[in-house]
C-alpha cells in the first residue's frame, strides 16, 4: 500500500497485503487490526490514524522511518461517540528525528522496543498528547549520533522492562 497526496485513505476491514505500507503524504486510517495486512509501515511523510472501539487493539506491523524522518500517528475510536480508551499495540519502532503521537483522552500506543537512528546530532523528539509505552529495550541503530530523547506535551512516556520509568 502506498499513500501519497493530501487526502485520506480508509481501510475498514482485513487486508491480505504482505508488502508493507509506505506513507508519503496524506493520512491512512486503519479501523481494523488486520487492515494494514503484514509488513512494516514506513513513514516518508504522511500520517497513520489507528482506530478501534475496543479497549485493546493489536496491530502487529513495525513502524519505521529514515534517520531524518518522523513518524506521525493518531489514535482514536472508530465511532465518535465511543468513550472507551484503547491501548493500541504495534510492532517495534524505528525513530528518526521525531515521533508525533496524538489521540483522544486515555488512548495509548504500546511498542515492544524502539531503535533510535537519528543522525542529526540533536535529540529525537517525542511529541505525545496520547500515552506512549515502550515495553522493551531502546537501542541505537548503526550510524545514529544521538541517543537522547526530548519529550514534550501532556501524554505520558513510559519505559518498562528492566528499568521502568515514566516521564
Amino acid at each position: 500500500i502506498n499513500v501519497s497526496g493530501s487526502g485520506m485513505m480508509e481501510l475498514m476491514a482485513s487486508n491480505t497485503n504482505s508488502m508493507g505500507t509506505t506513507l508519503s503524504g496524506g493520512t491512512l486510517m486503519a479501523a481494523s487490526p488486520a487492515a494494514l495486512g503484514s509488513g512494516a509501515v514506513t513513514f516518508a511523510g504522511g500520517s497513520l490514524a489507528l482506530r478501534s472501539d475496543s479497549s485493546a487493539a493489536s496491530f502487529s506491523e513495525q513502524v519505521t522511518t529514515n534517520a531524518s524522518g518522523s513518524i506521525s500517528l493518531d489514535l482514536g475510536p472508530v465511532t465518535s461517540s465511543n468513550a472507551t480508551p484503547c491501548s493500541f499495540t504495534m510492532g517495534a519502532g524505528t525513530f528518526g528525528v521525531a515521533m508525533n503521537l496524538t489521540g483522544t483522552a486515555g488512548e495509548s500506543l504500546i511498542l515492544p522496543s524502539v531503535a533510535l537512528q537519528n543522525t542529526s546530532g540533536s535529540p529525537t523528539s517525542i511529541h505525545n498528547s496520547a500515552n506512549l509505552i515502550v515495553n522493551g529495550p531502546i537501542t541505537m541503530a548503526a550510524g545514529a549520533t544521538d541517543g537522547d530523547i526530548l519529550k514534550d506535551q501532556a501524554g505520558t512516556l513510559t519505559f518498562e522492562g528492566n528499568t521502568a520509568n515514566t516521564y
